[in-house]
């Protein structure tokens, strides 16, 4: 007999926890209007708009006066094309010293419309005013979607669609 009661003596103390949670919440978000429009009159009528610096914009684009779009990154998104010698190290030096070791060079691979166009050479070959956006994908993220010959990254080129 014990054992039937104690379920239903647990349901109803839970239950009016619940209830006791329910009527707090209700409580708690009630608000003052005249409080509210108050709040909304002191805050700031434009807001600082976060740029994503993984995404070049048909905008940001038509905004630089270049003709490819290797030069259109080279100017907004430096980053993207820097080479990176294997092994995080510094790219090797102009002047190669007697016994200086050299190291390869790894670039972000290129695709177009998700289809792979090349290097970062192969960017000077797309015409500015064609792309309607570019997004670059970060090393770790490229490597593990495509694997080690993505370790620097990829860089995915959207054309505009005629």
């Amino acid at each position: 007999m014990r054992r039937s009661t104690l379920p239903f003596a647990a349901a109803v103390a839970l239950s009016a926890l619940c209830a006791q949670t329910a009527a707090a919440q209700n409580t708690t978000s009630v608000q003052n209007p005249a409080r509210s429009s108050a709040d909304t009159a002191k805050r700031p009528a434009h807001r600082r708009v976060m740029r994503d610096t993984e995404l070049l914009t048909r905008e940001e684009i038509l905004g630089v006066h270049a003709n490819n779009l290797l030069r259109v990154i080279s100017q907004v998104r430096p980053n993207w094309l820097r080479a990176r010698a294997v092994g995080g190290g510094a790219p090797p030096p102009a002047v190669i010293q007697p016994g200086t070791i050299i190291l390869e060079q790894v670039e972000p691979v290129v695709y177009m419309d998700r289809t792979r166009y090349g290097g970062r050479a192969s960017l000077g070959d797309i015409q500015a005013l064609q792309v309607d956006s570019v997004r670059f994908i970060p090393g770790r993220t490229a490597a593990a979607r495509w694997g080690a010959s993505h370790r620097e990254g990829a860089i995915m080129v959207y054309m505009v669609k005629t």
